[in-house]
């Protein structure tokens, strides 16, 4: 059986993530502890204004999911082909899962992207789900880009698309959205991501990656931005082009059934991927694991 392991970006999060799951493996134990008490705290304590400032829910979002996959496979002996994507800060939770880098290389990668990303895009302008038809969301964007940026940057699922924009045409979106027969829903977030925008955050990110190894994923891994699974030699560009590119999560999930995926497993907070999944492939079967009960129902399916 070909089973997809995915993993959740931004947003994903909430007080008190991880803390079963703590408590119960001691493969996740080893993983938060390692990310020590700054992350741990807010993971399972917050406050909530903490752990949503994009520099600390990156680093708890990344521990979260490392450790929800450490748990799962941590004595595993079985004979399912894996194959991984994360969605934008998911990403690096599948790089750090496919061996490509350790858990502290990705974490302290993770803490200076959040980092970047939060200054690259502080009161830049922002981000807003846009619930409608793709060819009514583009032609939206353009005329509310004027001379300044709006457009797609997250193809979540069919009628369902998130797009970065500068403050000014952030405000003309929210008017246009109705004569377009579109919902716009602003996200809070710290800038607008996955934009040109965030191009001296992959400018940083291509340093950082210098000064790593990166080694062949040991699995399928499906880029954000082909929605393919990445070859080794472009690995270090794909991840560097990440931040500031579109993330085409729809098509990584036809791509991945059409590879022959029976089986979608959400691996840490949140079920935000499972609802995108069903909305683009009906039939497809879904399964999260963020604690001791779910990890145990899904170690069944395996």
């Amino acid at each position: 059986m070909k089973v997809a392991l995915v993993y959740a970006g931004q947003g994903a999060q909430f007080v008190g993530m991880g803390k079963e799951l703590y408590d119960s493996s001691e493969a996740a134990r080893r993983i938060f502890d390692l990310a020590g008490e700054d992350v741990k705290q807010a993971c399972f304590e917050g406050p909530e204004e903490l752990l949503n400032r994009t520099d600390m829910t990156q680093p708890c979002i990344y521990t979260a999911e490392v450790a929800a996959y450490a748990a799962l496979t941590d004595g595993y002996e079985g004979n399912t082909q894996f194959v991984m994507a994360g969605f934008s800060l998911g990403e690096y939770a599948a790089l750090t899962a496919a061996g490509v880098f350790s858990f502290e290389q990705g974490l302290e990668l993770v803490r200076l992207r959040g980092q970047w990303m939060q200054e690259a895009g502080g009161g830049n302008g922002g981000m807003a789900a846009m619930l409608g038809k793709l060819d009514a969301v583009e032609q939206c964007c353009k005329e509310a880009a004027g001379d300044g940026m709006c457009l797609p940057v997250n193809y979540n699922c069919p009628g369902q698309t998130v797009v970065s924009y500068d403050k000014e045409a952030g405000q003309r979106l929210a008017e246009l959205a109705r004569s377009y027969r579109l919902k716009c829903i602003p996200l809070k977030v710290g800038g607008p991501f996955h934009s040109p925008m965030m191009a001296p955050v992959a400018e940083k990110i291509e340093e950082y990656l210098d000064q790593m190894a990166l080694k062949a994923p040991t699995c399928p891994l499906y880029s954000n931005v082909t929605a393919r699974p990445m070859d080794e030699e472009e690995m270090g560009d794909l991840i560097r082009r990440q931040v500031m590119s579109p993330v085409l999560w729809e098509q990584t999930v036809r791509n991945m059934a059409d590879d022959g995926v029976e089986a979608f497993v959400e691996l840490g907070p949140g079920k935000v991927l499972r609802g995108l999944i069903k909305k683009t492939i009906p039939q497809a079967a879904l399964y999260g694991a963020e604690d001791a009960q779910s990890l145990q129902a899904v170690r069944e399916v395996l």
